[in-house]
């Protein structure tokens, strides 16, 4: 059975008219539309072939050691590198300068020995606000 194109309601045959909302017939009806009724889903009885557990240990790693990347051997700090980080310790100020002499060239050294200025610093502050 056709329906109007503006409302959706049945049409009878040969009508010039909707019955429910007065729209004009014209020569565009279309068919009401048939359900139709949803499919079951095709039900699968593969089962996924899976190794064994000696399978599995038999079997390589999937990773090689190669794909790592290769860490160097850290830098060994030397006596003139120890003795200025005490220095830098000792006398905060020259920690400080010897960090920006070296940030580029000994960047470990550099570290050091801004570290020890910087706990030199720290130990002289606590030891006035407690001392």
């Amino acid at each position: 059975m056709p329906v109007c194109s503006y409302c959706g309601s049945p049409i009878e045959p040969g009508q010039k008219f909707c019955t429910n909302c007065g729209a004009e017939i014209t020569f565009d009806i279309q068919p009401e539309k048939e359900e139709i009724p949803p499919q079951p889903a095709p039900v699968i009885n593969e089962v996924e072939e899976r190794p064994t557990f000696e399978e599995t240990v038999s079997q390589p790693p999937a990773y090689s050691e190669t794909s790592y990347p290769q860490v160097s051997e850290p830098e060994k700090y030397d006596v003139k590198t120890i003795a200025c980080a005490v220095l830098s310790f000792l006398f905060p100020f020259v920690g400080l300068i010897l960090y920006f002499l070296w940030r580029s060239s000994k960047p470990r050294a550099a570290s050091l020995c801004l570290g020890c200025a910087g706990a030199s610093i720290l130990l002289n502050g606590l030891m006035r606000l407690f001392g």
